[in-house]
């Protein structure tokens, strides 16, 4: 997960990635000061099969986001 303020003022991030393969990701809570780039990364997991899923959700100054994947067909 990366994040980048374009803002100019410092902004408050929180997140996770989590997915049904090992690959979890999280940003612990931190402020991001105006253009700054901030990556928060999880393991590399090689030879994902069918189904691999990744959820996650993110705060972004107090407003939360979700979202989920479609799992992968192959």
């Amino acid at each position: 997960m990366v994040v980048q303020n374009v803002a100019t003022v410092g902004i408050y991030i929180d997140g996770k990635i989590e997915t049904n393969f090992g690959g979890d990701v999280g940003c612990y809570r931190s402020i991001i000061n105006p253009g700054f780039t901030r990556g928060c990364y999880g393991p590399t997991i090689e030879g994902i099969g069918a189904g691999a899923r990744g959820d996650g959700w993110l705060i972004m100054n107090y407003r939360y986001s979700e979202w989920y994947s479609e799992a992968i067909a192959r």
